[in-house]
């Protein structure tokens, strides 16, 4: 018992670790991001189990107690969501009470070590204490192979999941896509006969108007994959980046910005692989995908995405200059 209580601080870090990366990685190896949180997520529901059912509910085992409550609960959400396709519980998004909980099981386990630092490590930095968290997820690894195998042979919801966890909604239908915003974004208000876009080079500036962009015809069929747990894939058309930024010398990275002061920064090497929509399907944009003009990011997650783009700079700051998630 007390090497499976050393254990949970470790699993409690790798699981909050992956599963930030997972809300960041759109590309192949997501999947492998996916499997790691998924088995650590696992582990962590078994561990939890047996610590709460061996406490002594007594006032110095609060935090155990609470510890192995939140991370209890917090699993279950997520194997419901990637199970069962459970998306909303009451009116609130599973995915969403998932993350709250496993940073609120962060911020208990800080108090539990805190509380047993004067009688006992709580986190042991022996090899022989991190063998037994290697353990566990090599136990849990096993069980989470079968069920998803069992979920794939019974055709359940889980199946559908992308390499990301999420789920299809709207493919080839934009009508059908939702419409979702990040954090305390808001749809603005945009008339397209006084929206211009800004596109700024090292050397030269030039403002493009809604009828010049949306005469060109470029075209690219890519998977919109929001972190609110539903994946998209569309026909975009409009046109590729590098045909409005031909000057990138001396430039590191690439701002998007939003109508809404929304932005983020790209690599210089991606302007070749990035597209400005105006239409998707044919149509073109709807206002709550971006209308008049929104970015279109192959293999990266959906707040990549920017939305009613206004302006496009060229930096010569390096790309990761920038929260790894948007703060607004």
């Amino acid at each position: 018992m007390a090497r499976l209580r050393t254990a949970l601080p470790v699993l409690v870090l790798a699981a909050v670790g992956t599963g930030w990366l997972v809300f960041a990685v759109g590309s192949a190896w997501g999947a492998l991001v996916l499997v790691t949180h998924a088995a650590l997520g696992t582990a962590l529901l078994v561990g939890a189990t047996v610590v709460l059912g061996a406490g002594r509910f007594e006032r110095s085992a609060v935090p155990q107690v609470a510890l192995a409550v939140a991370l209890i609960t917090t699993s279950i959400l997520g194997l419901a969501h990637a199970i069962a396709g459970v998306e909303s519980i009451g009116g609130r998004a599973v995915l969403v009470t998932h993350i709250e909980l496993g940073m609120l099981s962060l911020v208990i386990m800080i108090w539990w070590a805190l509380r047993n630092r004067s009688r006992e490590s709580v986190v042991d930095s022996s090899r022989r204490a991190l063998l037994h968290p290697a353990r566990l997820v090599g136990l849990a690894l096993l069980i989470r192979g079968g069920t998803e195998g069992l979920v794939r042979a019974l055709s359940l919801p889980g199946s559908e999941r992308r390499r990301t966890g999420s789920y299809p909604r709207g493919s080839f239908d934009p009508g059908s896509m939702p419409m979702t915003m990040w954090l305390r974004d808001e749809r603005p208000d945009i008339d397209v006969a006084d929206w211009t876009l800004t596109v700024r080079g090292p050397t030269t500036s030039r403002s493009w108007t809604y009828e010049e962009l949306a005469a060109l015809n470029d075209g690219i069929r890519a998977t919109l994959d929001c972190t609110s747990g539903w994946f998209a894939t569309q026909d975009w058309g409009g046109v590729l980046l590098d045909r409005l930024v031909p000057d990138t010398e001396g430039g590191r990275s690439l701002v998007v910005r939003s109508a809404t002061g929304y932005q983020r920064r790209f690599p210089i090497d991606d302007v070749g692989h990035l597209m400005l929509a105006t239409r998707v399907g044919g149509e073109p944009l709807r206002s709550g995908h971006g209308h008049p003009l929104r970015l279109v990011a192959p293999n990266r997650r959906g707040f990549w995405w920017v939305k009613w783009v206004v302006e496009i700079e060229i930096e010569d700051r390096p790309w990761w200059w920038q929260s790894p998630f948007p703060l607004r």
